[in-house]
């Protein structure tokens, strides 16, 4: 009986060759996809972030070029009626822990929101915007296990508003917005250029404002990495009031780059 050996199988090692070349290239290939899609992820949280800070650094110049030289309501929830020492715009911390200036009250006449929950206001708006910790009411959904690991230390920056012109404590109270503007922030401050130099707060000696302002944002990006946007306003002669009670416009110059020093 003559065996028939025209038919070959593969051998184990060979088996185990190819199986080890398939794993490898597998691998080069799950490597390069998770690349382009994490690449993906980032360069689109880029452009969110730079989004964000866009409107949030043009919406704070607009309203500062409409600012008017009005005092702030420091004595609200006590006699009611006006501050005995005129202040224009307000500047402090949000809290102790803040690097510098993140909190800035001021009054305008281009800062009312267009429409909030069924409230607008109109006219003079007294505006405030400072940091805040976050507030999560979406326990229950499921959050990002790398989002979890980087957002401790991010902020929401918050903007208030309120009616300027109405003296009713009542009144102004129902007519009070706030609301977040961006979420994941990791610093705000606000610089003050008056007489040639920059100071890192306001503490004028009279009633007055300052030159220029200038605007840092700095927001959480993708992962970890910190991006940072700055822009200045450049503060015309103030807006002051007619007998009337209704301001007289000044010029408002656009919004400056950035300043050094």
């Amino acid at each position: 009986m003559v065996s028939d050996c025209s038919e070959k199988g593969f051998t184990i090692v060979e088996l185990l060759v190819v199986s080890l070349m398939l794993a490898l290239l597998s691998g080069i290939l799950y490597g390069t996809i998770s690349g382009i899609l994490r690449g993906r992820s980032i360069v689109l949280g880029e452009e969110s972030t730079a989004r964000t800070a866009q409107y949030v650094l043009e919406r704070m110049s607009r309203e500062l070029t409409g600012r008017v030289a009005l005092p702030l309501d420091d004595t609200r929830g006590s006699s009611g009626g006006r501050g005995s020492t005129p202040k224009y715009l307000r500047a402090s911390k949000s809290s102790s822990s803040s690097e510098g200036t993140d909190r800035l009250r001021f009054i305008s006449s281009n800062a009312a929101q267009t429409s909030f929950r069924s409230i607008q206001n109109f006219g003079l708006v007294e505006v405030e915007y400072r940091l805040q910790d976050p507030v999560s009411s979406d326990a229950d959904l499921p959050i990002d296990e790398d989002d979890e690991k980087f957002a401790s230390e991010d902020k929401v920056l918050v903007r208030e508003e309120s009616p300027a012109d109405v003296d009713e404590e009542k009144t102004r109270d129902a007519r009070t917005l706030v609301f977040p503007l961006a979420e994941r922030v990791r610093g705000l401050q606000f610089r003050f250029f008056k007489d040639g130099t920059w100071a890192d707060t306001w503490e004028p000696k009279r009633a007055s404002l300052p030159q220029a302002i200038e605007i840092t944002l700095k927001l959480r990006g993708s992962e970890e990495s910190i991006d940072t946007y700055r822009t200045a306003v450049a503060i015309s002669r103030p807006t002051r009031t007619s007998n009337s009670g209704s301001p007289t416009p000044s010029p408002r110059p656009s919004p400056v780059g950035t300043p050094s020093g």
